[in-house]
């Protein structure tokens, strides 16, 4: 494993000092769940061949229902991550 310069131990002493439930909310809900549910309901609408506008599509229940279920799974991403 390579050294890590002085740089990257100052960003992880950073991250470590703000603590694990931090970490878990930004990186694993805000920054995972809530992307990768926006990002899985712009393809599924884009692949799903409805003619319905996209705006309409987007703001639905299925766009809620991503929104929950992401950022939940999101929190075990997030501490996975943090070990």
């Amino acid at each position: 494993m390579k050294e890590l310069s002085e740089q990257q131990k100052e960003k992880l002493s950073r991250t470590l000092a703000k603590g694990k439930w931090r970490y878990v909310i930004l990186y694993g809900v805000l920054m995972w769940g809530v992307m990768t549910a926006i990002l899985y309901r712009v393809l599924t609408i884009c692949w799903d061949g409805n003619k319905e506008p996209f705006l309409g599509q987007f703001l639905s229940a299925e766009t809620a229902l991503a929104l929950i279920i992401f950022p939940v799974t999101g929190i075990g991403f997030g501490l996975v991550m943090w070990k």
